[in-house]
């Protein structure tokens, strides 16, 4: 059985260069994407990128298109914008909302080869509704 702790839906408040420093070096290349959220918006998007230890001086901008309604995303896996250019699996998400925590075993995603050394829960996670 998976070692469920329990957790908090309460805010916390990490710098964003923290977050992303637990899965980058600080001389990794960021490459992070906005989009425009909201239907009718003439933004078509830019792609940044910087190295990690340049990610503080992108903070005002970034800001600035999330007051703008913008969706701001990393692309998780190390190299690039786009599938030819990624040299590194940062991560590799596999979302179950309809599977309760308890019967969702690390054991199926191990057998995939991968480790799972962070598993982050949403609202979604504690489905009740379960199809197996």
């Amino acid at each position: 059985m998976n070692n469920i702790h329990n957790y908090s839906l309460e805010a916390l408040n990490v710098p964003s260069e923290d977050w992303l420093g637990a899965f980058y070096r600080p001389t990794d290349t960021l490459c992070i994407r906005v989009f425009a959220d909201k239907k009718g918006s003439d933004y078509f998007g830019q792609k940044i990128t910087c190295v990690l230890e340049e990610f503080p001086d992108k903070i005002e901008s970034l800001m600035t298109h999330n007051q703008h309604g913008r969706g701001i995303f990393n692309v998780v896996n190390q190299g690039g914008h786009d599938d030819a250019s990624i040299t590194r699996i940062t991560a590799h998400y596999v979302e179950m909302d309809d599977v309760s925590l308890e019967k969702q075993p690390k054991s199926k995603i191990k057998g995939e080869n991968l480790d799972v050394e962070l598993t982050y829960h949403t609202e979604n996670s504690d489905s009740t509704t379960d199809p197996c």
